[in-house]
């Protein structure tokens, strides 16, 4: 499983390169990401969109189950 992860970032270095020989001055800036196990393009300011949106739900505490850590290790599974 070793040369799996390796090949990953590799893969998405070429993405990035293709995406840099493809682009033009009016092309937006990409972010080279991995989604459902395949390497995307997402522009740029949509995936800060969603990071920012993320953050906002998280201040807001509409995850604030997630935020709770005085929940015993039993109550969140065994991956905790």
């Amino acid at each position: 499983m070793l040369i799996a992860e390796n090949i990953k970032p590799t893969l998405q270095g070429v993405e990035a390169v293709d995406a840099l020989l493809e682009a033009n001055p009016e092309t937006p800036s990409y972010m080279i990401g991995v989604q459902e196990n395949k390497i995307t393009r997402v522009p740029l300011m949509e995936a800060v969109a969603m990071v920012c949106l993320y953050l906002n739900l998280l201040e807001s505490h509409i995850h604030g189950d997630f935020l709770d850590t005085s929940r015993s290790k039993s109550d969140r599974g065994e991956g905790f």
